[in-house]
């Protein structure tokens, strides 16, 4: 039997009124230490984007702007929170609800629409050469399509990274792992290396452009979108396949690491590299 990899976190509910001033006091700290580290993330994310393509101080100045006005605010924040809590109690259920779970999906994608009008900025900000070399990182593996491209080349792997993750918090017998991880292996959605490439054109493509308008995003957001809908029913298959090779207790158990630490948190910080 494995042993549980995360420590166990308890707290002590006082009723005092006291007590009660000091509880909203440490929420709201806690509140501003995640904008801080959301603005932090955003912020160097900026700084390794311009020491690639060698921005000016004005242009790195106006493009951390951009990127902190692209943080989801308190509202997306709280549906965010509120669609995490929604997923780990379907999880934790005896009965997978598939169709829930594509409507959180589906409400994610809506909440990512305000991305749009930051892109366009961005875009306004770099000239035509930084928008060339950014393109051919992109096309190199820079990205999100670089983070495709090295899942696709070790599904095995990757799927034997995110069972081991997955057992630790669900204390799974050795053959139960097995389980899971052929499962993974097995159901998970792959793009295969030409489809990696093309969506890595087609974003070059955008990017190089040197008038940009939202209809070309909207364009490449449908496809994109397209992609994810024909992907969808192998993923929901192979997370229910996981799903019923858990008991009830570990369903729990992955429910709480869920609502704690969310899908990102839980797999471990190789979990969208390997």
């Amino acid at each position: 039997m494995r042993k549980l990899g995360f420590p166990l976190i308890s707290a002590l509910l006082l009723t005092t009124a006291c007590d009660s001033e000091a509880t909203e006091s440490d929420t709201q700290r806690a509140a501003e230490r995640s904008d801080s580290a959301l603005g932090q993330r955003a912020s160097m994310a900026v700084g390794m984007v311009c020491l690639k393509l060698d921005c000016s101080e004005q242009q790195r100045t106006e493009l951390t702007a951009i990127a902190h006005s692209a943080l989801p605010d308190e509202d997306q924040r709280a549906r965010h929170e509120q669609a995490l809590q929604t997923f780990a109690d379907a999880f934790r259920a005896d009965d997978l609800d598939t169709d829930l779970l594509t409507s959180l999906h589906d409400q994610r994608m809506a909440d990512r629409e305000h991305m749009r009008d930051s892109f366009l900025a961005a875009h306004q900000v770099l000239d035509g050469r930084q928008r060339g070399e950014l393109a051919d990182m992109v096309q190199g593996g820079f990205g999100p399509s670089g983070r495709m491209k090295i899942r696709n080349a070790g599904p095995d792997s990757m799927a034997e990274h995110v069972a081991s993750r997955l057992c630790d918090v669900a204390a799974c017998e050795d053959e139960q792992e097995a389980a899971i991880s052929a499962a993974i292996a097995d159901g998970a959605p792959r793009p295969s290396a030409e489809e990696v490439a093309t969506m890595s054109g087609r974003l070059a493509e955008v990017l190089r452009t040197d008038e940009l308008d939202t209809k070309s995003l909207d364009r490449m957001a449908a496809e994109v979108q397209a992609k994810h809908d024909a992907f969808r029913p192998q993923a929901l298959d192979m997370l229910s396949e996981v799903h019923t090779l858990l008991s009830s207790e570990q369903r729990d158990a992955v429910a709480t690491a869920l609502e704690r630490e969310g899908p990102h948190g839980l797999m471990g910080p190789g979990a969208m590299r390997r």
